[in-house]
């Protein structure tokens, strides 16, 4: 058994993996419910009876991620997914989540163009090539990966100049425990003030946590279940953890589905799947909702660094059963960097001057030149005024410059500029 929630109900299986399916899925007498939360789960042709009850809803997520996207007009992007061998606890969510990203974005292949790159962190510390390749095809880049590998990743991407605001990161998170802590920055590695400004240009994503504070006689009741029943001592990485509360929470909308339906003589599986449809379960963890096709559907939540506090917190919020987004913070108007304003989608003409002409890439090139030559007339300008009234209170002196001896030219970025008194 992959995670110790040891609960016991007549005829109720659980699904701790999708492979546990098999062919037997599509069966009508047998009630299944699944805390492997999959998109392929929500096919009633093969899987008529399995109701979904993952914590994590991969669909949201990929679908959340994607109208955020929308909302800052980002179209191409390229993503990151780690295997993550060194972790299997958190490997399948790794490979689910990126399963899922591609197949939604396959779908919509017409609207948002995606590189994928795979990486295994477990043997490759050296991130510079994948980001380097990233940077020459997107300004978006989807991490998919432990917060510690995160976090070097964002080292490495400040190290190549990609954490200035030219670029955005937005990188897949599971539900937090509290034995893993919350996501941070800090290390105490003498690395800590360059993570922190690195920081700035990740937003991670996520689904709803738990409220642990509200449910530790449940981590208690399985733990002790597990120790009395099974003779298993659960480690606190098992006692705290979403499958398992996830299956309470199932465990308990069956009691509340059969308390409606205990005198049905003629109830199948399918139908008692049906009866979770389209419907929303109150529990102190967190609300469970099934949305129309048996599979359970969980907010989406988008946050990013507080410059001032230093805590990774909320910024907007994916809604899955309105799908739509939504500001949760005041914050979420402002990005910390200069010019205020989100990473555009790509450059201007394009990562290789595909997009523009040559005369147009001469002159998008000379803009920064001209302007500065603006600036500088400008500001020699101000000073010859500044001088001129000074001449009205004082004797001519050899020092004074008046602006008729003064002669400005601003030229093209191939012509040196000539600043020349007469």
């Amino acid at each position: 058994m992959e995670f110790a929630a040891v609960l016991e109900v007549s005829k109720l299986h659980f699904i701790l993996e999708n492979n546990d399916l098999g062919q037997s899925g599509s069966s009508t007498k047998e009630q299944k419910f699944s805390v492997a939360g999959d998109t392929r789960l929500s096919n009633k042709q093969r899987y008529p009876t399995v109701v979904t009850a993952a914590g994590t809803d991969h669909t949201s997520m990929a679908t959340g991620v994607l109208q955020f996207m929308d909302q800052f007009k980002w179209r191409t992007a390229t993503l990151i997914c780690d295997s993550l061998t060194q972790y299997p606890g958190l490997s399948t969510f790794v490979i689910t989540s990126c399963t899922n990203l591609r197949m939604l974005q396959q779908s919509r292949r017409s609207a948002y163009n995606f590189f994928n790159l795979d990486l295994n962190s477990a043997v490759t510390q050296d991130y510079t090539t994948f980001l380097q390749q990233a940077k020459l095809q997107s300004r978006i880049v989807i991490l998919v990966t432990h917060p510690k590998i995160m976090r070097d990743i964002l080292l490495a991407a400040y190290a190549m100049n990609m954490t200035d605001g030219e670029y955005m990161f937005l990188a897949a998170m599971s539900t937090s425990v509290p034995t893993r802590g919350p996501i941070t920055w800090k290390f105490q590695d003498g690395e800590d003030k360059v993570a922190f400004e690195a920081f700035k240009s990740v937003i991670t994503y996520s689904n709803i946590d738990p409220n642990w504070r509200e449910v530790t006689d449940w981590t208690d009741q399985i733990a002790s279940t597990a120790s009395t029943r099974f003779n298993l001592t659960l480690p606190n990485e098992h006692k705290y953890n979403d499958f398992a509360i996830s299956a309470f929470e199932i465990m308990l909308a069956s009691a509340e589905v059969l308390q409606s339906v205990y005198l049905e003589t003629d109830l199948d599986g399918k139908r008692f799947a049906q009866l979770f449809w389209n419907r929303t379960f109150q529990f102190p963890s967190r609300n469970l909702t099934i949305g129309p096709y048996g599979t359970r559907v969980v907010d989406v939540v988008f946050s990013r660094l507080n410059i001032t506090s230093g805590g990774i917190e909320e910024n907007w919020r994916y809604g899955a059963t309105r799908k739509t987004i939504v500001a949760t913070s005041t914050r979420a108007a402002s990005w910390p960097w200069t010019g205020g304003a989100p990473p555009l989608d790509h450059p201007p003409c394009g990562y290789r001057g595909e997009l523009c002409s040559a005369t147009t890439r001469a002159f998008a090139a000379e803009v920064p030149a001209v302007v500065a030559a603006m600036a500088l007339t400008a500001l020699v300008c101000s000073i010859c005024c500044y001088l001129k009234r000074l001449k009205a209170d004082s004797s001519a002196g050899w020092w004074l410059i008046c602006d008729e001896h003064l002669v400005t030219a601003v030229l093209p970025k191939s012509t040196k500029l000539d600043l020349s008194f007469s």
